[in-house]
């Protein structure tokens, strides 16, 4: 199978007998994995969008020396007619099919346990070629299981790798010297592989188990004859090495007797490797060595060698070519695009100033329409801080919910509301000025005056002026 996405496979669950089917079949209930950051620091999101894509999957073990759940155990090879990197399960301690979970999306569920939610299935073990595990699980009545997961998208929130999008590939049945990174993840006792398994690389999500000097499985390196066997880094572990190698680019990094060897790249484009003899030490500028990087174009079983540096020229001056024709109209539509920013600020400024004068006009209009059938007339000072508002632009941008401009209208109606007060205050002072005064409201307003009881005192008392005379 071509590796197309990152394959991981992470020991999460426990699996449990449920029931015995039939001579040849065995029930089984799995609780497979939960979310939240494992052993590994990994942290699987959206179950609930994803748990179902166990559906189907098989049911795996691995059997070394006798011993039951060995593991993860695959051999990553490479296509001598390709070129391309797979995982192959025909070597004696790779892992087999012995049984599968439900075709049944009813049989798959997520659950609640210890206060975090946990996906839970049912599936089946073929006890005619698992007889061992079907004892063993019988026996001791659960067994630790690891995930199979496809992953395709993740990120690093610090140094927790999370699965945004994610897959179920299978479930591999782990013996008791494998540690699962999700303790609790289980099989209990209750149909093979797809076609393909679509993956770019794959990891171990289960910690490893302690190395076995009769069987240490190879996962994570890569093996060819006359080559020097590695375990490669992953990527949190380079970004580890790129704090030590702060002048360089780590390209790649593994690990083979206690040392660490480190591709690097220098600013120059220059590429060199170094030997980290032990964790501890000082890096020492001279030990950087050159380093030769060759590329392979493969045709079937034929293929092509060259300088990496070459290829990279000779397809970095089609970039170039390509990157330049990109600026070149990045370039272009820039201007246009500040041609028609001009453009529309020159007609936004045309449309403010019309909408101004517009709102101006309808003051002055609605004024003279309010006046034009009275004899007294309303000021224009009446009106001045409606203009001084409109000069201000308090009116340009009044529009409805349909964005339709409205300030004239609402002009209109402040005009209004100024000239109903003003108004209002005329109509209070010609009131008052047109007040009847009534004899005996002089008489209540003199009693008070002074009676001397004279004509002329009892008149003053009236409120009457006596003729003077000439």
């Amino acid at each position: 199978m071509p590796l197309t996405k990152n394959q991981k496979v992470m020991a999460t669950g426990q699996l449990k007998v449920l029931q015995k089917l039939n001579p040849y079949e065995f029930g089984v209930e799995l609780w497979l994995m939960r979310e939240g950051v494992n052993r590994n620091r990994w942290s699987y999101q959206n179950l609930e969008k994803y748990y179902k894509t166990f559906v189907g999957r098989p049911i795996l073990i691995a059997y070394v020396m006798g011993k039951i759940g060995d593991g993860h155990n695959s051999q990553r090879k490479t296509d001598p007619r390709t070129g391309e990197q797979y995982y192959s399960y025909t070597d004696g301690t790779a892992e087999r099919i012995v049984g599968t979970l439900s075709d049944d999306e009813r049989d798959f569920s997520l659950q609640q346990r210890d206060g975090q939610t946990w996906i839970v299935a049912r599936g089946k073990l073929f006890a005619f070629y698992a007889k061992e595990t079907v004892d063993e699980i019988v026996r001791t009545g659960r067994m630790d299981v690891s995930v199979e997961t496809l992953i395709d998208e993740n990120h690093m929130d610090g140094d927790i790798e999370v699965e945004d999008v994610w897959s179920g590939v299978g479930v591999t049945i782990l013996g008791a010297g494998v540690a699962p990174a999700i303790p609790g993840a289980n099989i209990a006792r209750l149909a093979a592989f797809d076609e393909e398994f679509k993956t770019l690389k794959l990891k171990a999500a289960s910690l490893q188990k302690a190395p076995d000097t009769n069987n240490a499985p190879n996962n994570g390196s890569l093996s060819h004859e006359g080559v020097k066997d590695l375990k490669t880094y992953n990527k949190r572990q380079l970004a580890e090495l790129a704090a030590r190698f702060t002048d360089y680019k780590v390209l790649a990094a593994g690990e083979q007797d206690g040392k660490v060897y480190v591709c690097l790249m220098a600013k120059d484009g220059a590429y060199k490797y170094y030997v980290i003899e032990n964790a501890a030490e000082t890096i020492v500028p001279e030990r950087y060595q050159n380093m030769s990087v060759n590329t392979t174009m493969q045709m079937g079983e034929d293929c092509i060698t060259m300088e990496a540096q070459d290829f990279m020229e000779l397809v970095g001056m089609e970039n170039t070519t390509r990157l330049n024709a990109a600026e070149e109209k990045v370039t272009s539509l820039s201007r246009e695009l500040d041609e028609t920013k001009a453009q529309l600020n020159a007609m936004q400024e045309f449309e403010d100033k019309r909408r101004l004068n517009a709102a101006k006009d309808k003051a002055k209009a609605t004024l003279a329409k309010f006046n034009a059938n009275r004899e007294q007339k309303i000021a224009e000072s009446e009106i001045a801080p409606i203009l001084t508002d409109i000069e201000a632009g308090l009116y340009t941008n009044k529009c409805d919910k349909d964005r339709n401009w409205i300030g004239e209208a609402e002009v209109a109606k402040a005009v209004y509301a100024v000239c109903g007060e003003a108004v209002e205050r005329l109509d209070a002072a010609n009131a008052n000025r047109n007040k009847t005064v009534y004899a005996w409201d002089k008489f209540n307003q003199n009693s008070g005056a002074a009676d001397d009881g004279t004509m002329a005192g009892l008149i003053a008392k009236w409120g009457v002026e006596a003729a003077t005379e000439k």
